[in-house]
């Protein structure tokens, strides 16, 4: 083994050493997130927008239901968690992203969709006509990577 490491000339010593600061470098832009900028979280129901988050600033988790549209009334955003006589989504927003913690629905499916904490993945329950998007703050960030 000490053989093969003799014969090593200069050129090779230096092209290995730049292959590794590429690796590197390139595994730093790949993993990099940039933890201060912070997402927006937008909640519709029905298409009406009923509320936007910004994570970058909560510092305690956020509860809230949502009351979906009926006949009589428009849909409607609750602090807290309010299980209600009829349909309902119980919402929980923090500095790490969203996700539906309990819901009326007979699927349950928002519940099992987890937390999401970037843009790409939104949360949907189809019953209650919910949607809960994350987007990033600026226009400019990367929200996808191409391998």
């Amino acid at each position: 083994m000490s053989g093969y490491f003799k014969n090593l000339k200069k050129p090779h010593i230096i092209m290995a050493a730049m292959l590794v600061i590429i690796a590197v470098l390139c595994l730093v832009l790949i993993f990099h997130e940039d933890k201060g900028s912070g997402n927006i979280v937008k909640i519709t129901s029905g298409g009406t927008l009923l509320g936007t988050y910004d994570t970058s600033v909560i510092t305690e988790d956020i509860y809230i239901t949502v009351i979906p549209a009926t006949a009589s009334e428009s849909a409607y955003i609750l602090e807290g968690r309010h299980p209600s006589e009829g349909h309902y989504n119980i919402i929980k927003i923090s500095h790490e992203g969203v996700c539906v913690t309990d819901s009326d629905c007979p699927t349950g499916l928002c519940t099992h969709a987890g937390l999401i904490d970037s843009p790409g993945i939104p949360i949907a329950c189809l019953p209650n006509r919910l949607m809960i998007t994350v987007e990033r703050k600026s226009e400019s960030d990367t929200d996808a990577w191409t391998y």
